[in-house]
């Protein structure tokens, strides 16, 4: 006897953009899926709440893609207002009855914390994934995430995209552009290292590496290099700037070691105000930043952003189609390059 099998019927898809209007709507029309739009109101005591322009009732039973961005005209707001008013987001439409909520968050803040300062306690990373999760969402998508380790600490569904493609292909123009120089791809401290190595190769050349010391709670010291860039142009490249201070003494350092000038890229600029005083007086011919963060109002001549918004929605679009063709979201830990 012939079994017939019932047609597996998926959730509809709802994306919906808290501070991401960019990401949202390009999302949405990759998707096909209907665009919400959602909010904050903030009180006279600073409280704040969120509202969903839609009410929150439209995304019941729907399969919802939240995408959120830090900045723009948050700016004025701290990271920890922001991540607390997306709690209460992500709260608000799971009680309301979503079918799945899986959260994209270009850059995840506190992933510099990622190690528990308490033998038996966890790190401020973990307790912002565990906060997330507690207040509901499935899986969280990140990008460039700083330190890997997250993804083995914390329970929720975590899938970190490398952006080493999008890199690939800024940094190639960027060369062509300059002209035949003799390049060096330089990692600014160990973490960035390995990614740098592989992404070096990719571009046919060389690799080394920055060692620092931390003298400061934020500001660190370029004390040592592993290779060599005498007579070439230095291409520093990490996931992270923030005052500024690692790139300009790595920039320093290689210019001292016989490099013949040097450009940094940077996937997420943080940028907070004590960079720009740091940044004007640094010896980058170019400073290029992608705007996983919405574009700050700090800026100086030698800095340009390179917009990532095509590129995070052809990834999250890959993964969204994995996810419907497997019928649910993933159960587990993912680190991609798409």
């Amino acid at each position: 006897m012939k079994v017939q099998h019932e047609k597996l019927v998926l959730p509809a898809r709802v994306v919906v953009q808290f501070n991401a209007p960019e990401l949202g709507a390009g999302l949405a029309q990759t998707l096909a899926a209907s665009l919400f739009a959602a909010d904050v109101v903030r009180f006279a005591d600073t409280e704040c709440d969120v509202v969903l322009e839609q009410s929150f009732h439209a995304v019941a039973g729907k399969a919802v893609v939240l995408v959120a961005q830090f900045g723009g005209r948050l700016a004025a707001w701290s990271i920890n207002d922001f991540l607390l008013s997306l709690c209460f987001l992500v709260s608000r439409m799971r009680a309301a009855g979503v079918a799945s909520l899986v959260c994209v968050l270009p850059y995840f803040p506190y992933a510099r914390q990622d190690l528990a300062p308490v033998h038996g306690g966890v790190s401020s990373a973990r307790m912002l994934s565990d906060l997330l999760k507690a207040a509901g969402v499935d899986e969280l998508i990140v990008f460039d995430l700083h330190n890997s380790r997250l993804m083995e600490q914390t329970p929720l569904t975590v899938t970190n995209i490398s952006c080493k493609d999008f890199w690939v292909r800024v940094l190639r123009t960027f060369m062509q552009e300059l002209g035949s120089n003799e390049y060096v791809l330089v990692a600014p401290d160990n973490g960035a290292a390995m990614g740098v190595q592989a992404l070096a190769k990719q571009l046919g050349i060389e690799a080394c590496f920055v060692a620092k010391r931390r003298t400061d709670i934020n500001q660190a010291l370029a004390i040592s290099l592993n290779g060599s860039v005498a007579g070439k142009y230095a291409l520093i490249l990490d996931d992270i700037i923030d005052t500024g201070r690692t790139a300009v003494s790595a920039a320093e350092l290689v210019l001292n070691r016989g490099a013949t000038g040097v450009s940094g890229f940077f996937t997420h600029a943080v940028l907070s105000s004590a960079s720009l005083a740091v940044m004007q007086v640094a010896p980058f011919d170019r400073v290029v930043v992608a705007d996983t963060l919405h574009r700050t109002a700090l800026s100086y001549a030698a800095m340009s952003y390179v917009s990532i918004a095509p590129f995070i929605v052809e990834s999250i679009a890959k993964i969204m189609t994995i996810n419907s063709h497997q019928g649910e979201v993933q159960q587990g830990l993912y680190e991609r390059s798409v």
